[in-house]
C-alpha cells in the first residue's frame, strides 16, 4: 500500500517557481512500513519505507527503501535501496543498491558531483559526474557522458563520451568510444575480457587479461592482451600481445615514440616509431614506415620504408625489405632486398638477392648465404660468400667474391674472386676496361673487356678473354685470347694430349710455358708389377705410368713389359734385342698455336713438346725443352 505524505507537502501546485520557499517542508524523519509517494516537497530528515516515488522532492539526508526507488527532477542525499533504483534529471551525493540495478539519466550534468554509485547489478548513467567510484559488483555497467574517479564492474562496461581515472571489468569485456579526447587522463583500463576504445589518453596501462584490445585515436603508456591488438592511429610506450598478434596502423608517425612491441602470433606495422625492439614470437612482421633498434621475427618479415639501427632477423623464414636503411640482415631463409642499405646481410640455409636503382648508394660490408647470391648496384667493401651456390653481380665494387658454384660478374670492379667447385664469367657491357684483381676457379673462366691486375687462375678448365688486358695467366689444356693482351701464359697439360693456344688478334709479351705432367689420373690405365729375383714381369696400358714406381727397379734389372722383354737402364726401360732403342716413359707433347703473337719464348718445363703456328701465329722467342 502506498502512503502518500501529508497534504501540507503537496499546498503548491507549482512548486519550483518560487524556490525551496515553496514547497511543503516535513520537518522531521519519515520512516513508514508502506510505500512513499512524494511530490512538490522537502524532507530535513531521513526518509525510510518499503517503495519510494520522488518527483519535485529535496530529502538531503539518508534515504532507505527496502525494496525500489524511484525519483525524478529531485535532489537527494544518500540514496541506499534493496533493488532497483531508476533517477532522472536528478541530484544525489550517493546512490546504492544493494540487490538490484541502478538506472540514472539527466538531460543536463547536474552541478554538484555524487560521491558513489554502487549496485549489486546493472548500473546506467548518463550525463552526471561523481567524485569517487561508480561500482557494478555483479552485473554490467554503461555511462554516457560521465566522468569518474574510478569505473568498476564486474561483467562489460560500456563507456561513451565518459571520462574516468580508472575503469576496470573483472570478468567481462570494454568498451569506450568518446567524439573526443576527453580533457581528463584515464590511469588505467583493465578488463577480462576485450577492449575497445576510441579518443583516449591513458597516462598509465591498458590490458586485456584474456582476450583482445582494439584501439582507435588513443595514447597509454602500456598496451597488454592476451590475444589480439588492433591499434589504430594511437600511441604507447609499449605493446604486447602474450597469445595473439598485433596490428596498428597510423596515418602519420604519431609523436610519442614507442619503447617495444611484442607479439605471440604476427605483427603489422604501419608508420611507428619504436626506440626498441619489434619481436614475434612464433609467426611473421609485415612493417612500414618505421623505426626501430631490432626486429625479430620466427618467420617471414616484409620491411619497406623502414630505418633498422641494429639488426633484423628471421629466425625460421624470408626477409624481404624495400626502401629500407639497415644494419644487419639475418635470416633462416632467402633474404631480398630492393633499393636498401645494409651492412652485413646472412642467410644460414637460402639465398640472398640485393637490388638497387642507384649505384654506390648501397655499400654492404660483406654477404654470406648458403646458396645462391644475387647482387645489383651494390658495393661490398670485404666479403661476398655463397657455401653452396653461385653468385651473380650487376654493378657496384666488391673485394672479395667466393662461391662454391659458378661466379658471374657484369659490369663490376672485383679484387678477388674465387670459385672452388665452378667457373667464373666476367662481361663488362661499356666500352671501357673494368678493373679485376685475382681470378680463381676450378672451372673454365671467361672474361670481356676487363683489365686484370693480379693472375688468372683455372685449376682444371680453360680460360677465355676478348678485349681484354691481362697479366698472368694459369690454366690447363686450352686459352682463347681475342683482341687480348697479356703478360704471360702457364699452361699445366698432360702427356700424349693435344694443347690448344688460340690467340687470334692477342699478343703475350712474356713466355708461353707450358708444365708437361704425367697423362691425366681420370685416364691412366691399371698397372701390375711383380719382381722376383730382380726379374720384373708387367703389364701396363701405358709406359709413362711406370714413371710412378721408378723406385722399385734396379739398375740393370730384365724382365718383361706386357709379354715383350726390356732392360732397366739409366732410369729407362730399353728393348732388349737393340741396345740402342730405348723406349721412353714420356712422349713428346704436340701443342697447336692458333694466330695472334708470343713476343717470348715457348718453353716446356718436365718434358718435351713440339708447337705448330697456324692462322698466322708468331713466336718471337726460342722454343726450350
Amino acid at each position: 500500500m502506498s502512503m502518500p505524505i501529508p497534504k501540507s507537502m503537496r499546498s503548491d501546485p507549482n512548486p519550483t517557481s518560487g524556490g525551496d520557499q515553496n514547497l511543503a517542508v516535513y520537518p522531521h524523519s519519515y520512516e513508514t512500513r508502506d510505500s512513499i509517494v512524494a511530490e512538490h516537497g522537502k524532507f530535513l530528515g531521513d526518509v525510510s519505507a518499503s517503495n519510494i516515488r520522488f518527483v519535485h522532492v529535496i530529502a538531503l539526508e539518508k534515504i532507505t527503501s527496502r525494496n525500489d526507488f524511484h525519483a525524478e527532477s529531485s535532489q537527494l542525499g544518500i540514496v541506499e535501496v534493496k533493488y532497483n533504483i531508476k533517477v532522472l534529471d536528478s541530484k544525489a551525493r550517493k546512490v546504492e543498491s544493494l540487490s538490484g540495478d541502478i538506472e540514472w539519466k539527466n538531460q543536463a550534468k547536474p552541478d554538484e558531483a555524487v560521491e558513489s554509485i554502487k549496485a549489486k547489478k546493472n548500473i546506467v548513467i548518463a550525463r552526471l559526474t561523481c567524485s569517487g567510484n561508480v561500482e557494478s559488483e555483479s552485473g554490467e555497467l554503461t555511462a554516457t557522458y560521465v566522468a569518474a574517479k574510478k569505473i568498476l564492474a564486474k561483467y562489460d562496461i560500456t563507456f561513451y563520451e565518459s571520462s574516468a581515472r580508472s575503469v576496470e571489468s573483472l570478468s567481462g569485456k570494454i568498451k569506450w568510444k568518446n567524439q573526443a579526447k576527453p580533457a581528463e587522463v584515464v590511469e588505467s583500463i583493465k578488463a577480462k575480457m576485450g577492449i575497445e576504445l576510441e579518443r583516449l589518453i591513458c597516462s598509465g596501462n591498458i590490458e586485456s587479461e584474456s582476450d583482445s584490445i582494439k584501439a582507435t585515436y588513443v595514447t597509454a603508456k602500456k598496451i597488454l592482451a592476451k590475444y589480439d591488438i588492433t591499434f589504430i592511429d594511437s600511441s604507447a610506450r609499449s605493446v604486447q600481445s602474450l597469445s595473439g598478434k598485433i596490428e596498428w596502423k597510423n596515418q602519420a608517425k604519431p609523436v610519442e615514440v614507442v619503447e617495444s612491441i611484442k607479439a605471440k602470433n604476427g605483427i603489422k606495422l604501419e608508420r611507428v616509431t619504436c626506440s626498441g625492439n619489434i619481436e614475434c614470437e612464433s609467426d611473421s612482421i609485415t612493417a612500414t614506415d618505421f623505426t626501430a633498434q631490432n626486429i625479430l621475427s620466427k618467420y617471414t618479415m616484409i620491411l619497406s620504408s623502414a630505418m633498422i639501427y641494429l639488426s633484423a632477423e628471421s629466425q625460421s623464414g624470408n626477409i624481404e625489405a624495400t626502401d629500407c636503411t639497415l644494419q644487419k640482415v639475418k635470416a633462416n631463409k632467402a633474404i631480398v632486398l630492393t633499393n636498401s642499405i645494409a651492412e652485413e646481410v646472412i642467410s644460414i640455409s637460402d639465398q640472398i638477392k640485393m637490388t638497387h636503382t642507384k649505384p654506390h648508394v648501397a655499400v654492404l660490408k660483406s654477404a654470406t648465404a648458403k646458396y645462391d647470391i644475387d647482387l645489383h648496384n651494390i658495393d661490398v667493401l670485404q666479403s661476398v660468400t655463397s657455401e653452396s651456390g653461385s653468385i651473380k653481380t650487376y654493378g657496384g665494387f666488391f673485394k672479395s667474391i667466393l662461391a662454391k658454384n659458378d661466379i658471374k660478374i657484369v659490369d663490376s670492379t672485383v679484387e678477388t674472386a674465387v670459385s672452388t667447385s665452378g667457373e667464373i664469367t666476367i662481361e663488362n657491357k661499356g666500352s671501357t676496361l673494368v678493373d679485376i684483381g685475382q681470378l680463381d676457379a676450378k672451372y673454365n673462366i671467361s672474361v670481356v673487356r676487363i683489365r686484370s691486375l693480379k693472375k688468372i687462375s683455372s685449376s682444371s678448365g680453360s680460360i677465355s678473354a676478348r678485349h681484354s688486358e691481362l697479366q698472368e695467366i694459369e690454366t690447363k689444356q686450352k686459352i682463347y685470347l681475342q683482341s687480348t693482351k697479356c703478360k704471360s701464359v702457364f699452361l699445366t697439360a698432360y702427356r700424349n694430349e693435344k694443347v690448344i693456344v688460340d690467340i687470334p688478334e692477342s699478343i703475350i709479351d712474356g713466355n708461353l710455358i707450358i708444365d708437361v705432367q704425367n697423362e691425366n689420373p681420370s685416364s691412366m690405365g691399371s698397372v701390375s708389377i711383380a719382381v722376383l729375383d730382380n726379374i720384373f714381369s708387367i703389364t701396363v696400358s701405358q709406359l709413362s705410368d711406370l714413371n710412378a714406381y721408378s723406385s722399385t727397379f734396379k739398375e740393370g734389372m730384365v724382365g718383361t713389359i706386357n709379354g715383350n722383354p726390356y732392360v732397366y737402364r739409366n732410369g729407362k726401360f730399353v728393348t732388349l734385342g737393340d741396345s740402342r732403342k730405348e723406349t721412353k716413359p714420356t712422349e713428346d707433347l704436340h701443342v697447336e698455336i692458333r694466330g695472334g703473337t708470343i713476343n717470348g719464348s715457348v718453353i716446356f718445363q718436365n718434358g718435351t713438346g713440339k708447337y705448330t703456328l697456324l692462322n698466322d701465329a708468331v713466336v718471337k722467342g726460342i722454343t726450350k725443352g
